[in-house]
């Protein structure tokens, strides 16, 4: 693949982008991080509870392997190209849908309509391939041959360089869905949590093999 070029966006001209932040996504870098840290936090949280849910058991189980994969994606993270593609991303104005799933597609004879922009901004494009992408395999239980005819699919039509695809590479290896699990939880009532949630990682617990696999096979 050809190597993108990740050159630093001039600082007055992201000045004047930055005059509308809330249309800039926030670098990969540091969501990774802020993400690692509130993971932290939820579990000193639990910690502190003396009568524990059967979610919360189950989640603090489930830490440490999951909390380790975080750390190291963070490590990584940090040494990787994606904060000065991030940058490049937001000088070239690359738009993005900022939600892009299955929920926000509709398909009619002549193709994909996506809706719902409420979330569109400046950001590396791949990330709204990953949100697809992560989305459908969880669904389909990690399918190997299903991933990769999607990643073949989404290259005939755009293809990636280098640092897109270790951007794309860096984004699957992290426990997205632990995180956002956590979070649920922790923006919700403590008293009561849906049995749903309990599901959900037993779910994610399950499929946790066939991720790493897939993870590792694009490596």
């Amino acid at each position: 693949m050809a190597a993108a070029q990740t050159d630093e966006a001039d600082p007055a001209e992201e000045k004047k982008i930055r005059k509308n932040l809330e249309y800039i996504a926030e670098p990969l870098d540091e969501e990774i991080e802020r993400h690692t840290k509130e993971l932290k936090k939820v579990r000193n949280f639990m910690r502190t509870r003396k009568k524990k849910t059967a979610f919360e058991s189950r989640f603090l189980e489930l830490y440490p392997e999951f909390m380790a994969q975080a750390e190291e994606v963070t490590r990584r993270v940090c040494v990787s190209s994606s904060h000065a593609l991030h940058r490049q991303c937001i000088r070239e104005r690359r738009v993005c849908h900022g939600d892009y799933s299955q929920h926000n597609l509709f398909f009619d004879r002549e193709g994909a309509v996506a809706v719902n922009f409420a979330r569109c901004c400046f950001d590396v494009q791949i990330s709204d391939f990953y949100q697809f992408f992560r989305k459908i395999m969880e669904k389909q239980g990690w399918n190997q041959k299903l991933g990769m005819e999607m990643i073949h699919a989404y290259q005939e039509v755009r293809p990636l360089g280098d640092a897109e695809f270790e951007n794309f590479c860096i984004r699957l290896a992290y426990p997205e869905k632990f995180w956002k699990l956590a979070n649920h939880y922790f923006n919700s009532r403590k008293t009561w949590i849906p049995e749903k949630s309990l599901q959900k990682l037993e779910i994610l617990d399950m499929q946790e093999k066939k991720r790493r696999e897939f993870v590792k096979f694009l490596h």
